[in-house]
């Protein structure tokens, strides 16, 4: 649906002669990502009106989407399967995110996601290899701000339990999504050598 909008509209903006015919493949691929992270943005903000929570859901998703881009991950092979996929860490985040924890329960998530950063990050999607400076930078950032994370909700959860809990369970989901694709790997090398 989304690739057939995207395509509908760079063919109508070929036919206006706004874009040249050469150019028809890239502007289909931007508003495919445009009309992609509006439903996404949108997926979110209605499961924060439906938890009476749109506050937190905003922290979710712009500590996920901002974070994913220097760690990358789990990316879904249709727009239907990521959307859904952000639409359950979501919900996971948003229910979580209600039980009452202590710091500790806090640290240990932010350092799940540290040492999973660390060991992983960025993982790169068949579609989209970093270079190798860009890798590189990625990683330098994504780091940097793990590290940082980990102050930023031990103060917050002093102020504002909530908040410190959703990100760090937005950062948790975001280690989980980065270790899926290894877990994969493994999963693919064990059935070839079986």
């Amino acid at each position: 649906m989304i690739s057939y909008l995207s395509k509908f509209i760079a063919v109508f903006f070929y036919n206006k002669e706004i874009i040249a015919e050469e150019k028809i493949d890239v502007c289909k691929y931007g508003f495919e990502i445009m009309i992609s992270t509006i439903i996404g943005f949108l997926l979110v903000l209605f499961s924060g009106i439906v938890f009476n929570d749109v506050i937190m859901s905003m922290v979710f998703y712009f500590t996920f989407v901002f974070t994913r881009i220097f760690t990358g991950g789990y990316h879904a092979t249709t727009h239907f399967r990521c959307k859904c996929t952000l639409l359950m860490c979501s919900l996971f985040v948003l229910i979580a995110g209600r039980i009452s924890v202590g710091i500790f329960v806090i640290i240990i998530l932010v350092f799940i996601y540290l040492i999973t950063v660390l060991a992983y990050s960025p993982v790169e999607h068949i579609n989209a290899p970093l270079t190798v400076k860009l890798k590189k930078r990625n990683r330098k950032i994504s780091i940097i701000m793990a590290i940082t994370f980990i102050p930023l909700t031990v103060v917050t959860f002093s102020y504002y339990p909530q908040l410190s809990l959703t990100i760090s369970l937005t950062l948790f989901v975001i280690a989980i999504l980065i270790l899926e694709p290894k877990l994969q790997e493994r999963r693919k090398k064990y059935e070839k050598n079986s």
